[in-house]
């Protein structure tokens, strides 16, 4: 038996061609999925490793510390490079630096933009930072930069650079470059060196480290130099002291974390594709054991068990299985090839390493593809022990019996009816738990609508008979009877191409709910024209605030700071304001009580959210510690409602300054003449044309929000591009194999007249019948899916005009593509040949 499903699957390998592709490009998915993940993290690590090295302990700030000491200081440096079995002892400091290049614009992009300082060691040069050109930044005013950033930007020794740490301008010297380990940035960021001095004011307070990086002596070992250091630590917890292995070991797990949570979520986009591609396998399957019910009599006939015979049509999913998941597992290994050199040209450089192609991706990649298709194919292969061996002296295979429509009807019913349930139940619940059982309740609702397909199937047929009779005549008619013939198989067929217009039209509707949204509450409850940030999260300089405050036109420059207080052992944060400025800038509603009280140094405004959770009202009085370790005892002046700009507790500017907040977190202008362009190009110029800010007016603000999903839904529109191909694939597989089973049928239909033209247009119109019922079935499933979520996050449904007639134009295009091949095959049976057929 094992020969004859070898000889079946060589014998019938062109009709097997598209389920062979169907899964080989979701093996491909996730076998190259997770080749680049595993590479990523490999590279990774192994720069982590090589910047680690020299570094055998390391003392950074403690839990403990005060906020006005960033960490490690002067005095226990100096002591540590004292101590026995110590080699070497250097401190460091690292903050943000954005540099900007010869045009204006940032070299690197903000979140890998560094600045640290030149720490050299005994021998006078910093082992981490060895210069390439020029000498190390030695005053104020001096930078040196690493190679590739100044390459990039047209740089050399000598040259002037303007650069950004918390918002004002700097320009300073460039008398040095350097080549660094650091993954950050020999994947494409810029670090900026400064002297520890300049350093030291930039981001920590003078005489403070970020860290103090100790190098062990020869024959001393890592846990050995940590016990000797631990005798000069402070004892309060204000400094630790973490071994190298340690810090190599954390930062490993947190890149292993960071590539599971990637590879995870790509890895949910392929087992789409490999559903989608189950129903391909289940068709082909089933329509060849219908073709070959004659040949499958005559082996019971001649003595093959039932067990057998499946156990023959099993054997034969397993070699496809094999087959398309080896072909797989090699063309994702290339596509993960592929990714990382596309990554490296659009300038996404990742740190150097090989291909990590490992046995456990292998195998997972080839049980994938086999399981798939096993799973697929075991309905179909159960259904061929149903076959008798009289069969094998009928003339016609026997049509399905209808019956099994109306069961496939009443689990569509019943699945329908749990989903919505569902449904209802979190909608009306709401929350977190409401969402959770929405979400529970969409793979019923999807369920219901796929099982229903093929009930579907000749009622939609039916509907589009006007359509198909009156622009296309007999051919339009022959069509819609082909594709209602064999509801079974147009509702699996469809299914395929459902699934994929259920995730698109869900994911559309939903992306354009959600930013209408977002971009609505961007500017709730703000007053000013403009909001000005650091372009990455950071503190501005109070100087920023100051700067925009004195420029002609500008009626109110009011900086907010971030904070947090303890009280009764919970941490609550914290907005500071200045009184003067706050109600020119921001649009604050008092529940109860005065928001004038913001004034008295003692009085705090609070949240109507936090009053609730906290119990606190007008005239309350409020224990708390400030971040510095300072206690007060606050009033409660007023309680407002809740303001995407204001956190749990307001106060005054000056008593969070006194408490460790110097810098501003976000800074709001208001003008009076609005967000005009004249004003924003004043603004921009007052900062110094600092490309480093982020000066933005309301409507900026809300393009900005309204449109920050735009990249992810591209992104998944991507991912699900693969599921949709293959659907395609199979729209394509079913009628390859009508047109096979039909081969007789369609020499009559050229005997008597229909021309090869109108054979093809019947097979394209047929491609149409059924994307139109896996379009309409994908558009109601992927509404109702986004309508639920929507309804239960308290959320407006947002229907994108075009978005929706694009998703349903594409999907009968992607139908008509696929059936241009089966169509020309029909098109080029010979006439004689086909009536031959038997």
């Amino acid at each position: 038996m094992f020969r004859t499903a070898l000889r079946n699957v060589l014998a019938h390998r062109s009709r097997l061609l598209m389920t062979v592709l169907s899964v080989m490009l979701g093996v491909a998915f996730a076998s190259g999925t997770l080749v680049f993940g595993d590479t990523v993290s490999s590279a990774y690590r192994h720069a982590m490793s090589t910047d680690l090295a020299g570094v055998d302990l390391a003392l950074t700030a403690g839990p403990t510390a005060p906020p006005g000491a960033s960490g490690p200081d002067q005095n226990l440096l100096r002591q540590a490079s004292h101590l026995p079995g110590v080699a070497s002892a250097r401190g460091t400091v690292s903050g943000f630096a954005a540099v900007a290049g010869r045009d204006g614009h940032l070299v690197a992009s903000t979140g890998s933009s560094l600045g640290a300082n030149y720490a050299p060691g005994p021998d006078g040069t910093d082992p981490d930072h060895p210069l390439t050109a020029g000498r190390a930044p030695a005053r104020a005013g001096e930078i040196a930069l690493d190679q590739g950033t100044a390459d990039r930007a047209g740089l050399h020794p000598g040259d002037t650079v303007r650069l950004s740490v918390n918002g004002p301008v700097r320009t300073e010297k460039l008398v040095g470059t350097f080549t660094s380990k650091d993954p950050q940035v020999t994947a494409g960021g810029s670090l900026t060196l400064f002297d520890t001095a300049t350093a030291q004011n930039l981001y920590a307070t003078p005489g403070h480290y970020s860290r103090i990086v100790l190098t062990a002596a020869e024959g001393t070992g890592q846990d050995q130099l940590a016990d000797t250091v631990h005798r000069i630590l402070p004892t309060d917890g204000s400094v630790t002291a973490t071994t190298g292995s340690d810090l190599a070991a954390q930062q490993a797990a947190t890149i292993n974390s960071n590539t599971r949570t990637l590879t995870g979520a790509l890895l949910g986009f392929s087992a789409i594709a490999l559903f989608v591609s189950v129903f391909v396998i289940a068709n082909t399957f089933t329509m060849l054991i219908g073709q070959r019910t004659r040949e499958l009599a005559l082996l019971r006939a001649v003595g093959a068990t039932r067990r057998q015979v499946v156990r023959a049509v099993r054997t034969e999913a397993l070699l496809v299985g094999a087959a398309s998941a080896a072909a797989g597992c090699l063309l994702g290994v290339g596509i993960a090839a592929a990714v990382r050199t596309v990554l490296a040209a659009a300038g996404t450089d990742l740190p150097a390493g090989p291909l990590v192609v490992t046995p456990a991706t292998v195998v997972g990649s080839l049980a994938i593809g086999v399981l798939v298709t096993l799973f697929a194919s075991w309905l179909p292969a159960r259904r061929t022990a149903k076959i008798p061996p009289v069969a094998a002296l009928r003339s016609a295979d026997t049509p399905p019996a209808q019956r099994t429509l109306v069961l496939r009807g009443a689990v569509g019913v019943v699945l329908a009816a749990l989903g919505a349930w569902l449904i209802h139940s979190g909608i009306s619940t709401g929350g977190g738990v409401g969402m959770k059982t929405t979400v529970l309740g969409v793979p019923f609702v999807l369920g219901s609508l796929i099982a229903a397909a093929p009930v579907l199937a000749r009622p939609l047929a039916a509907a589009a008979a006007p359509l198909l009779e009156r622009g296309f005549g007999t051919v339009g008619r022959l069509a819609r009877i082909n594709a209602a013939r064999n509801p079974r198989r147009t509702g699996a067929t469809a299914a395929a191409l459902a699934i994929g217009v259920t995730l698109v039209t869900g994911l559309t509707v939903l992306s354009g709910s959600m930013n209408a949204a977002i971009g609505q509450r961007a500017t709730d409850g703000l007053k000013a024209d403009y909001q000005v940030n650091l372009a990455m999260p950071g503190s501005l300089a109070p100087s920023v605030a100051a700067t925009l405050a004195a420029q002609p036109g500008v009626t109110a420059a009011g900086a907010l700071q971030s904070s947090h207080l303890t009280v009764d052992g919970t941490t609550v944060s914290a907005t500071g304001a200045d009184p003067a400025t706050v109600e020119r800038v921001l649009d604050l509603k008092a529940v109860s009580g005065s928001l004038t009280d913001l004034a008295s140094p003692s009085t705090v405004l609070v949240s109507q959210d936090a009053a609730q959770e906290h119990g606190w009202s007008v005239g309350s009085t409020i224990p708390a510690a400030f971040a510095d370790g300072a206690h007060a005892t606050l009033r409660v002046g007023a309680v407002i409602e809740p303001n995407r700009f204001v956190m749990d507790l307001l106060l005054p500017t000056a008593t969070l300054r006194a408490h460790g907040a110097t810098e501003d977190a976000t800074v709001l202008v208001t003008t009076d003449h609005g967000g005009d362009s004249a004003t924003t190009d004043r603004l921009v110029h007052a900062l110094g044309d600092n490309p480093a800010l982020d000066i933005k007016d309301q409507a900026q603000l809300r393009a900005e929000n309204s449109g920050q999903l735009g990249s992810l839904v591209n992104t998944l529109y991507g991912l699900l591009g693969m599921s949709v191909l293959i659907a395609a694939l199979g729209v394509a597989n079913t009628l390859i194999l009508s047109v096979h089973e039909r081969t007789r049928e369609i020499g009559l239909l050229r005997a008597v007249g229909l021309s090869r033209g109108g054979l093809r247009r019947m097979v394209r119109l047929e491609a149409v019948v059924v994307s139109l019922l896996g379009t309409a079935v994908g558009l109601v499933a992927g509404g109702v899916i986004a309508w639920s979520i929507c309804a239960t996050a308290g959320m407006g449904l947002s229907l994108p005009v075009t978005g929706l007639p694009l998703i349903a134009a594409a999907a009968i295009a992607l139908g008509l593509l696929a059936a241009a091949w089966p169509a020309r095959r029909a098109g080029r049976l010979n006439l004689l040949d086909a009536l031959d057929r038997r």
